[in-house]
């Protein structure tokens, strides 16, 4: 993901990808580095990236009720995408809302599978 970022420092996505590895290697500064790099050069994205850009940075300051309410949306949006609902039950869980997080598990897993 690094090579990817320096072969095209202006791509949000990339930096967004890179702050998911960050985050799941331990590195929480680095993540949130990436990830707030990601948003300020999310304006040019589609509405969809942008908002999928937003909640993980969210996500990185620990602003887990507005990411949330960022996944719901995505989700509302596109019910089929199960990344989106993952995002959400994710969030949920880390945000302490266990209850919630469940509800949304259990609205994936009545999707028809891929």
């Amino acid at each position: 993901m690094e090579k990817t970022v320096a072969a095209d420092p202006e791509y949000p996505l990339a930096h967004s990808a890179l702050a998911v590895a960050w985050t799941n290697l331990g590195y929480d500064e680095k993540a949130k580095e990436e990830a707030k790099r990601a948003f300020d050069l999310s304006m040019k994205l589609s509405h969809e990236n942008r908002l999928a850009v937003e909640g993980r940075y969210l996500e990185t300051i620990n602003e887990r009720d507005k990411a949330i309410e960022i996944y719901r949306t995505l989700w509302n949006f596109f019910p089929d995408n199960l990344d989106y609902g993952l995002q959400l039950a994710s969030a949920q869980t880390a945000a302490g809302h266990g209850r919630d997080a469940q509800n949304t598990l259990e609205a994936l897993r009545k999707l028809p599978r891929p």
